[in-house]
């Protein structure tokens, strides 16, 4: 057992190395049980970059690393003398990961040169010439210096009695090239240099297109009848998460248990609501810092299924694109919304309401997009516009007046064999402007 006691320093005390290597592990243990107790999990990696053409030979070696490791021991290396040798990879190895090691401490813990480099010796020592910096002629003396022993291990041989920090994966040997699975996750201390990263940012994504579509529908009135009422709890929720993944993404060092943490609550708020309102009947697998794939994958599937599952709304705008003059048209993906749903039309311009709503039914003309010239010339009667006020499930617009579309007549029926929305502006309408909502009847 290593021992990390305070030496008694005394008056007459004959010194002796052991004293002072007492001192370095006493402060080391100091430092470790302070750092250690200022978070969960406080060990992983910081900075990691795989020699890609290495692995293409069927070696494996690292050009820059840095972290913790899990006995608390903090190392760092780049590209130089100072990083681990590379290792082959036999040619029957198959999903294995392949570790950073150092033995572990011991109270006869070995120091060796580094040309000697016993695979027990916890450091190694070199030769470097150091400078005195305080004296008026800083010259240079030969000191010998110790660095920690890293070694790289994937075979049981290579990993007993050492401390293990898990750097990469392989898949398996392809013709003389390593295949790593890309799906491993280090134990680390910044999600940064892993892909976990890229979850936060990938839900952010999601997160942002939801918002914006549910940010122009979603009302906080209890009459919009449920969907609504979930589309705008849903909002709120989502604008909540958005901003705490966005600092995430933004800030430096952040630890997976902390983006754990932010999952597993987004998790829940999210299953609540767009799963009629039941508990997470399946619990999210716990944190597991030596398994981070494991742990994170599943989350962030369910994740991206539910924020997905938003994309079926209760309410909807068909952007209105203005072909020619006077002439709009809105294609309709689905034929089916045109019997399953109402139509609203928004329409401003640089008149009183009044006159809008007077004026609008007799000079706004809607219908077939293949039949919307030939209503025009003929002056013919397209589906009738009737003055309506605007459906909950849509938040109303200052300055809009609102027509809802019969659906009941001959024209109608004409719009749903050909599923695309034509519209016709007659008289004089400066700074029009118009909008087309589809609201699901059973949301009504």
């Amino acid at each position: 057992m290593v021992s990390d006691g305070r030496v008694a320093w005394r008056e007459g005390l004959f010194l002796r190395p052991q004293h002072f290597q007492q001192q370095d592990r006493h402060h080391d243990g100091l430092l470790h049980a302070r750092t250690e107790a200022l978070r969960p999990y406080p060990w992983g990696v910081t900075r990691l970059k795989i020699d890609r053409e290495l692995a293409s030979q069927g070696l494996f070696g690292l050009t820059s690393c840095a972290g913790v490791l899990e006995d608390g021991t903090p190392f760092a290396f780049d590209d130089g003398d100072t990083r681990p040798a590379a290792i082959v990879i036999p040619p029957d190895t198959r999903d294995r990961v392949i570790y950073l090691t150092l033995p572990r401490r011991s109270a006869g813990e070995r120091l060796a040169r580094a040309d000697l480099a016993p695979n027990d010796a916890r450091y190694l020592v070199y030769d470097r010439q150091v400078s005195d910096t305080y004296a008026s002629d800083p010259r240079a003396e030969d000191l010998e210096l110790s660095r920690l022993n890293l070694c790289l291990g994937v075979s049981d041989e290579q990993l007993t009695g050492r401390t293990l920090l898990g750097v990469a994966r392989v898949r398996e040997v392809l013709n003389g090239a390593i295949d790593f699975d890309d799906a491993y996750i280090p134990p680390c201390l910044d999600i940064q240099p892993t892909r976990l990263a890229g979850y936060a940012e990938h839900l952010l994504a999601r997160a942002n297109q939801q918002i914006a579509s549910l940010a122009t529908m979603a009302v906080a009135n209890i009459d919009a009848g449920r969907d609504a009422l979930v589309d705008f709890l849903t909002l709120q929720a989502l604008n909540r998460w958005g901003q705490v993944l966005t600092h995430l993404s933004a800030t430096r060092s952040i630890h997976p248990e902390r983006l754990y943490e932010t999952f597993v609550a987004m998790l829940g708020d999210l299953s609540g609501l767009r799963e009629n309102a039941r508990r997470v009947e399946t619990p999210p697998p716990p944190y597991d810092h030596k398994h981070l794939a494991e742990t994170f994958e599943p989350i962030h599937t369910r994740l991206d299924i539910l924020i997905s599952a938003i994309s079926n709304p209760s309410v909807g705008e068909l952007p209105l694109r203005l072909i020619e003059p006077s002439y709009y048209g809105a294609h309709v993906k689905d034929p089916t919304m045109l019997r399953n749903n109402a139509f609203y039309l928004a329409v401003t311009a640089d008149h009183p309401l009044d006159e809008i709503r007077h004026h609008a039914p007799m000079e706004l003309k809607i219908g077939a997009a293949a039949q919307i010239r030939e209503m025009v010339h003929r002056s013919l009667h397209g589906i009738r516009l009737s003055p309506a006020s605007p459906p909950p499930q849509i938040r109303p617009l200052s300055g809009y007046a609102y027509f809802e579309l019969d659906r009941t007549g001959a024209e109608w029926a004409d719009l749903v064999k050909s599923p695309t929305f034509g519209l016709h502006v007659a008289g004089q309408w400066p700074g029009l402007k118009l909008q087309l909502w589809w609201v699901k009847k059973d949301a009504q």
